[in-house]
């Protein structure tokens, strides 16, 4: 008799186990779906942020290419320096030299980007020149002497100058001078053969000579471990320049397919399993390439997936724990239900063939006692109802069919288009403390409930949450989610006014979303709760809170094109506190209004660092590139990271500004000096100095207003008055000859400057 008992006992328990490791199946079959899917987005978003920095290097490379082209083109063009490639080497006191001087003059006008170091040379092999903005060397091959590659004189001679080039680079070289043998650098040379329109005369050459540590500081970046290679491929494959952890080492020839723009792969190298990241330049089609070892490129990976593994397997065995032990409290009710049957009814219900047989028996004998009990549930009905209403709420009826019989059982009409929780707080500064404050809340409570029934009738259902505050159910026969909210805010105002007004209780709300069905009212209610929250944790005169005007978080970062040219514009004007007004609003925008994920975080960080890195390279900044690309941002603190690039913004600006000081210094200077050394002739014009500085005359007006306070035309006419007066004093010189030698064509022109400067006629001022 007992070991049929265990094994019945034994089998309940297997039942009730195995529901509850069924159920555990579930999640872990989709938390291992998660899993993998997870597993997968982290590997992508590895691939994407390093081919994300291959082609950011790649984009300040090309830009630097795109204005080195176009400063190239301007030189070819220069109608002087294409006089001069036709000509022989100009002897000392030859007319040719004239050429040769303007030429080297209009050079320095040429300037391109100053992203990277690089020097322009232009070779002409007529005349044996090597011309610089700053210098002309008489002969090609005494250049050479001086500045020579490593290659022989007449090897270098066939590449560069007597090879056809139409803005071609070659990889880097090794450059050595002659005077400081040990001053070695490595340059990419840029080269376009002379003339432009026909290069094939072969005339001479433009040549660039690119530094190549600044653009391998900038490959350096994309690998940070520093354990593997990044490198340039040129269209034809040959390395351009690049980054190893082992100097001594050629770079790794790797299988990419040329006609793919981007691309990802595995392969194995000296024995060792590589991951291989290259994007390709639809500038020049140049190949950009970081080969990294797996390890290392996984390594976030590896051990997110250690962590969720372990996370999996504990939740696991805790979950069969958990099951184990439900399955035996869950066990226990049932015989204790047993054993009270047995007592109640005495033998009056059998052994039957299981637990779950006694129990029907029980629950059948049980029905039978319905009609008595009908009375007592009548009498319950609030509280019934009050419970129903609870449950729904905090999701706890999830079955459509229950909640349609307990709703028609409890008389609850919940027909509706449209369904929505809120939470009405009674006296939300308040704190009883006493009983007779107590008794007043209940009292209050009763009233507010009254006066909600009057005004929202039967589409209303209330349940007491807490102390102070009561849950509603509001249901709508309308569709419009517009409409539902204004109706809302009427009667939520009439409410709150009836209230103060008659019984002075002061009340407010916190509501949720709409929804089309009942069965998410919990999801409105959950709202209200948020929403209630941040209500007490804002100070407002509004009663009424809506979640959807409660700050919510974002994934995706602010950093508009629009925004980051205004961060331009104000570093190249020096304008520090624009700089700070619009780094507070990006601060703001993604760290007050949004909540961002370390992934978003570093790209943002990534392009904010970018904008830095773009302004020094087009104001020439002497801010070190290096150290902005090398900050650590990971280890430091949002805020640090802010004022990290306000600083640098700020180091940009006070170059502006003393750069443009001293600039505008100079060149008033020069101005005032010209126009002092030449206001006697009638030629000086605004248009005719604008010409001589090389400056646009409305460029010239406006800088001369700025820096003297007077325009060109009022500055020259009273220092040409003033020296009228002058010469006037004397008593010897004619009207008409001081107005020739004071610049004016035309004595008439001459008077009426007088008269309009001194006050007074040129005869009547001699008097």
């Amino acid at each position: 008799m007992r070991a049929k008992k265990s094994f019945k006992k034994i089998q309940i328990f297997k039942g009730f186990l195995l529901s509850y490791i069924l159920i555990l199946i579930l999640p872990f079959a989709f938390g291992s779906f998660v899993y993998f899917k997870a597993l997968d987005i982290i590997e992508k978003d590895a691939k994407d942020a390093r081919i994300f920095m291959l082609e950011q290097s790649s984009t300040i490379i090309d830009n630097y290419l795109k204005d080195l082209n176009k400063t190239v083109v301007s030189m070819s063009l220069n109608q002087n320096l294409n006089t001069l490639m036709y000509m022989n080497q100009p002897g000392y006191g030859s007319s040719d030299v004239y050429y040769l001087s303007l030429t080297q003059k209009e050079m320095k006008s040429f300037s391109a980007s100053t992203t990277f170091e690089s020097s322009i040379y232009v070779f002409l092999k007529k005349s044996d020149l090597v011309m610089t903005k700053t210098d002309t060397v008489f002969g090609i091959k005494e250049y050479y002497l001086t500045n020579h590659y490593n290659m022989p004189y007449d090897t270098w001679n066939q590449q560069i100058l007597d090879s056809v080039h139409k803005m071609d680079i070659d990889p880097d070289n090794i450059i050595i001078d002659q005077l400081i043998p040990q001053n070695e650098k490595r340059y990419l040379t840029y080269v376009q053969t002379l003339p432009l329109s026909a290069p094939e005369k072969k005339l001479g050459a433009i040549v660039a000579l690119i530094n190549t540590d600044d653009i391998n500081k900038l490959l350096m970046a994309v690998d940070e471990s520093g354990t593997g290679y990044t490198y340039i491929l040129d269209k034809n494959g040959r390395v351009i320049t690049g980054v190893s952890n082992d100097s001594r080492r050629d770079f790794p020839s790797v299988s990419i397919d040329p006609g793919t723009a981007r691309g990802f792969l595995f392969e194995k190298i000296d024995g060792e399993e590589m991951a291989v990241i290259h994007t390709q330049s639809q500038f020049n089609k140049w190949t950009y390439v970081t080969v990294l070892p797996t390890k290392v490129f996984w390594d976030k990976a590896i051990y997110i997936k250690k962590v969720i593994l372990a996370i999996v397997i504990i939740s696991l065995l805790m979950g069969v724990g958990i099951s184990i032990y439900l399955t035996g409290r869950n066990l226990r009710p049932i015989q204790e239900t047993m054993l009270t049957l047995r007592k109640v009814f005495k033998g009056e219900l059998g052994n039957g063939r299981n637990e779950y047989d006694f129990l029907k028996n029980g629950v059948t004998k049980l029905i039978n006692t319905h009609e008595e009990m009908k009375k007592s549930m009548e009498n319950q009905a609030l509280l019934m109802k009050s419970t129903f209403i609870s449950r729904l709420i905090h999701g706890e009826i999830n079955d459509q069919n229950e909640m349609e019989i307990l709703s028609e059982h409890l008389d609850i009409n919940l027909t509706g288009k449209r369904h929505i929780a809120a939470i009405i707080v009674l006296n939300r500064f308040s704190n009883p403390v006493n009983r007779e404050a107590l008794i007043e809340q209940d009292i209050n409570r009763a009233i507010i409930e009254n006066v909600i029934e009057k005004h929202m009738g039967l589409n209303c259902f209330t349940h007491i949450i807490d102390a102070d505050q009561i849950a509603l159910l509001l249901n709508f026969n309308i569709d419009d989610d517009r409409e539902c909210e204004k109706i809302i805010e009427t009667i939520f105002d009439n409410v709150k006014n009836e209230l103060q007004e008659i019984f002075n209780i002061n009340v407010n709300f916190s509501v949720g979303n709409l929804y089309g069905k009942v069965s998410d009212i919990n999801l409105s209610f959950s709202e209200a709760k948020n929403a209630l929250t941040a209500f007490n944790e804002i100070n407002t005169d509004s009663s009424i809170i809506w979640y959807r005007d409660v700050k919510k978080e974002s994934s995706g970062y602010y950093y508009p094109v629009e925004l980051e040219l205004q961060l331009i514009n104000m570093a190249k004007s020096g304008n520090k506190n624009d700089i700070d007004r619009v780094m507070d609003i990006i601060y703001e925008e993604n760290f007050v209004q949004r909540s961002l994920t370390n992934y978003m975080e570093y790209n943002l960080f990534f392009d904010m660092r970018g904008t830095i890195i773009k302004i020094i390279g087009d104001t020439g900044s002497k801010l070190d590139i290096k150290e902005v690309i090398s900050s650590n941002y990971s280890s430091m603190e949002i805020r640090d990271i802010f004022n990290t690039m306000k600083t640098a913004y700020y180091s940009i600006c006070n170059e502006a500004r003393n750069k443009k000081k001293s600039h505008n210094s100079q060149l008033l200077e020069k101005l005032v000096e010209y126009i002092q050394s030449n206001y006697f002739s009638s030629e000086v014009s605004a248009c005719n100095i604008a010409a001589q500085f090389n400056i646009s005359e409305s460029y010239f007006s406006q800088f001369f207003k700025e820096q003297t306070g007077e325009t060109f035309s009022d500055f020259l006419e009273k220092m040409r008055i003033n020296r009228a007066c002058e010469l006037l004093t004397g008593k010897t010189m004619s009207v008409e000859d001081t107005s020739r030698l004071v610049g004016y064509n035309s004595a008439y022109t001459f008077r009426r400057a007088f008269k309009r400067v001194m006050g007074v006629l040129p005869t009547e001022y001699r008097g």
